[in-house]
Protein backbone atom coordinates (compact mmCIF):
# COMPACT_ATOMS: atom_id res chain seq x y z
CA UNK A 1 0.00 0.00 0.00
CA UNK A 2 2.66 2.27 0.64
CA UNK A 3 4.60 1.98 -2.40
CA UNK A 4 1.49 3.37 -4.18
CA UNK A 5 1.12 5.79 -2.33
CA UNK A 6 4.36 6.88 -2.92
CA UNK A 7 3.63 6.43 -6.33
CA UNK A 8 0.74 8.55 -6.48
CA UNK A 9 2.82 11.23 -4.70
CA UNK A 10 5.46 11.36 -7.20
CA UNK A 11 3.19 11.35 -10.11
CA UNK A 12 1.10 14.47 -7.98
CA UNK A 13 4.42 16.31 -7.69
CA UNK A 14 5.43 15.66 -11.40
CA UNK A 15 2.27 17.11 -12.26
CA UNK A 16 3.07 20.26 -10.23
CA UNK A 17 6.65 20.99 -11.35
CA UNK A 18 5.05 20.72 -15.28
CA UNK A 19 1.69 23.44 -14.56
CA UNK A 20 4.25 25.72 -12.44
CA UNK A 21 6.71 25.27 -15.88
CA UNK A 22 4.25 25.78 -18.09
CA UNK A 23 2.41 28.29 -16.41
CA UNK A 24 5.46 30.84 -17.72
CA UNK A 25 4.68 30.08 -21.40
CA UNK A 26 3.04 32.75 -22.53
CA UNK A 27 3.00 32.65 -26.59
CA UNK A 28 5.59 35.84 -27.00
CA UNK A 29 7.82 34.99 -30.23
CA UNK A 30 10.38 36.17 -28.96
CA UNK A 31 13.08 33.51 -28.62
CA UNK A 32 14.55 32.38 -24.98
CA UNK A 33 18.17 33.25 -25.88
CA UNK A 34 17.72 36.60 -26.49
CA UNK A 35 18.90 36.47 -29.97
CA UNK A 36 17.82 39.51 -31.83
CA UNK A 37 14.92 39.63 -33.69
CA UNK A 38 14.24 39.65 -37.99
CA UNK A 39 11.84 41.25 -40.03
CA UNK A 40 9.46 38.53 -39.99
CA UNK A 41 8.91 38.36 -36.66
CA UNK A 42 6.91 41.97 -37.62
CA UNK A 43 4.59 40.77 -40.23
CA UNK A 44 1.49 41.00 -37.71
CA UNK A 45 1.91 44.44 -37.47
CA UNK A 46 -1.35 46.80 -38.32
CA UNK A 47 -1.85 50.07 -38.11
CA UNK A 48 -3.84 51.28 -35.60
CA UNK A 49 -2.84 48.51 -33.05
CA UNK A 50 -1.75 49.30 -29.73
CA UNK A 51 1.78 49.03 -28.32
CA UNK A 52 0.59 46.32 -25.73
CA UNK A 53 -0.53 44.27 -28.66
CA UNK A 54 3.01 44.24 -30.39
CA UNK A 55 4.76 43.48 -26.86
CA UNK A 56 2.90 40.43 -26.82
CA UNK A 57 3.87 39.42 -29.73
CA UNK A 58 7.90 40.32 -29.81
CA UNK A 59 8.37 41.67 -26.47
CA UNK A 60 9.42 45.41 -25.46
CA UNK A 61 11.07 47.63 -27.66
CA UNK A 62 14.98 47.91 -27.21
CA UNK A 63 14.03 52.40 -26.57
CA UNK A 64 12.25 55.04 -27.23
CA UNK A 65 13.58 57.61 -29.24
CA UNK A 66 10.70 59.70 -29.47
CA UNK A 67 9.72 63.03 -27.99
CA UNK A 68 6.05 64.39 -28.06
CA UNK A 69 5.34 61.07 -30.03
CA UNK A 70 6.17 57.56 -28.86
CA UNK A 71 9.11 56.30 -31.38
CA UNK A 72 9.55 52.80 -30.21
CA UNK A 73 13.00 50.92 -31.80
CA UNK A 74 13.43 47.49 -32.22
CA UNK A 75 17.10 45.97 -33.40
CA UNK A 76 16.95 43.65 -35.90
CA UNK A 77 19.53 40.86 -35.97
CA UNK A 78 21.06 42.26 -39.81
CA UNK A 79 21.84 45.42 -37.96
CA UNK A 80 18.25 47.22 -39.17
CA UNK A 81 16.58 49.22 -37.29
CA UNK A 82 12.63 48.99 -36.81
CA UNK A 83 11.27 52.42 -36.14
CA UNK A 84 7.41 52.26 -34.81
CA UNK A 85 5.53 55.10 -34.58
CA UNK A 86 2.73 55.47 -31.57
CA UNK A 87 1.28 59.36 -30.86
CA UNK A 88 -0.82 57.51 -28.62
CA UNK A 89 0.29 54.01 -27.46
CA UNK A 90 -3.24 52.47 -28.37
CA UNK A 91 -2.26 53.67 -32.11
CA UNK A 92 0.10 52.70 -34.35
CA UNK A 93 0.68 55.39 -36.79
CA UNK A 94 3.81 54.31 -38.56
CA UNK A 95 6.68 51.81 -39.05
CA UNK A 96 9.99 52.45 -40.75
CA UNK A 97 12.80 50.57 -41.35
CA UNK A 98 16.04 52.01 -40.72
CA UNK A 99 19.65 51.05 -41.45
CA UNK A 100 22.45 53.43 -39.45
CA UNK A 101 25.60 52.43 -42.07
CA UNK A 102 23.80 53.69 -44.47
CA UNK A 103 21.37 56.56 -43.15
CA UNK A 104 18.81 54.66 -45.03
CA UNK A 105 15.02 55.12 -43.76
CA UNK A 106 11.97 52.99 -45.68
CA UNK A 107 8.64 53.48 -45.06
CA UNK A 108 6.83 50.17 -44.61
CA UNK A 109 3.67 51.29 -43.09
CA UNK A 110 1.25 54.09 -42.50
Amino acid sequence: MTSKMGRGCIVGLCSVVAIIGLSGCNGNLVPPDNSLPVIADFDFLELGMSYDEVVGKVGEADRDIGSGIHLKVYQLEDGTELILSFPSLDNLTAVHLYNPESDDRQQILG
